[in-house]
């Protein structure tokens, strides 16, 4: 009962410069709601990524990232 555990997934798009936009809730589980606005604002805070590249350039992409939450309160 008092066992947290679950999958949360975070869509965000790095753009040409590397930098996360957008990021956003796109799976999660009810009972791990109150990490939704937690990993937000990691995502919003994080440092440049690594850009796609295509053709020589720099290019946007959109991506998924799976977050594991296993423990217990």
């Amino acid at each position: 009962e008092n066992e947290l555990s679950g999958r949360i997934i975070v869509n965000f798009v790095v753009d040409e410069n590397g930098v996360i936009n957008h990021p956003k809730i796109i799976k999660s589980v009810q009972r791990l709601q109150n990490y939704e606005k937690a990993l937000i604002k990691i995502f919003n805070e994080m440092p440049k990524w690594r850009a796609g590249m295509q053709d020589g350039r720099n290019v946007k992409v959109e991506m998924n990232f799976p977050v594991l939450v296993e423990g217990s309160l």
